[in-house]
């Protein structure tokens, strides 16, 4: 008796290999900008930092880091982010909670006075401040009305000033990932928690804060990379008289017209940028599997 089972020959798997050729095309033209927009410039920018423009040479970079007025520029442009990017996290962790616990009708609320600021320019927001800040505004009518201080303080034109607007600028930027991360949290959790006799201290502690690790780091990358390069709040705010990486390097391109200087200087703050990126994801990712190991 012959079989009638006639085997079955399949093609070859040509829809997933047409998927891959597909997919490289559509990221082909954004890959193209990217080099273009991101690369080709920070090329000519490290060409030109040698000094003659044609060979690559660290003389520019060795001067930079042999003159002491720079590294201090350099010290205090990191110190801003830094102090920013702690004070930012702070404030943003509990107007995060607050969405948390919030009905939906709040949530709302709360996300458009998030981003809000956002829909107003960094150049008003930052002329707004010196409103605020200054010896006949605001706060010092605030401080005077309650007898905190007796004469007007100087807080605009000082590092305290320059942080203080940068904080309010850049609040969205860390309020969102942690919302992001917050709502991805599984309710059961927090339930189990306090039924388990954790205080809300605990609870955040213990559960809240590594849950949203991920959208912590994610927001103190933004944050520090935006607060170290913010040369008009720096400039408008710090008066000229606070003095940082991007008014340096400003100041080096247009007034002295060093351009390989001013070259160097912007490298050197993009791979301190950069290093610190890297800290940040070094230390979440150790944190993150430490709690979920």
């Amino acid at each position: 008796m012959t079989s009638v089972y006639t085997p079955v020959t399949r093609e070859p798997l040509a829809e997933p290999v047409r998927r891959i050729q597909m997919s490289e095309l559509l990221v082909a033209p954004m890959a193209i900008a990217y080099l273009a927009l991101v690369f080709a410039p920070l090329g000519m920018l490290v060409i030109q930092s040698s000094g003659d423009g044609h060979s690559l040479s660290l003389a520019t970079y060795s001067r930079i880091f042999e003159d002491a007025y720079t590294l201090s520029i350099l010290l205090s442009t990191v110190r801003i982010g830094v102090i920013t990017t702690s004070v930012v996290a702070i404030i943003s962790y509990p107007i995060a909670l607050a969405f948390l616990f919030a009905t939906a009708r709040q949530r709302t609320l709360l996300i458009f006075m998030v981003i809000l600021p956002l829909l107003t320019g960094t150049v008003v927001r930052t002329f707004a401040w010196i409103v605020i800040l200054g010896r006949d505004g605001p706060l010092n009518d605030l401080l005077r009305a309650f007898a905190i201080v007796q004469e007007p303080v100087q807080v605009l034109f000082t590092d305290l000033g320059v942080i203080i607007a940068i904080v309010q600028i850049e609040l969205p930027l860390m309020i969102l990932p942690l919302v992001t991360s917050l709502i991805r949290i599984d309710p059961n959790l927090l339930l189990a928690s306090r039924s388990l006799g954790a205080g809300r201290w605990r609870m955040f502690r213990k559960l809240i804060v590594p849950l949203t690790l991920p959208g912590l780091v994610a927001g103190c990358t933004l944050v520090f990379s935006s607060s170290v390069s913010a040369f008009i709040t720096q400039a408008v705010v710090g008066g000229g008289k606070r003095v940082y990486m991007p008014l340096l390097i400003y100041q080096q391109a247009t007034d002295l017209h060093n351009l390989p200087a001013a070259s160097a200087l912007a490298i050197v703050l993009l791979l301190t940028v950069c290093a610190a990126i890297v800290l940040l994801g070094i230390v979440g990712r150790s944190r993150w599997g430490w709690h979920h190991a």
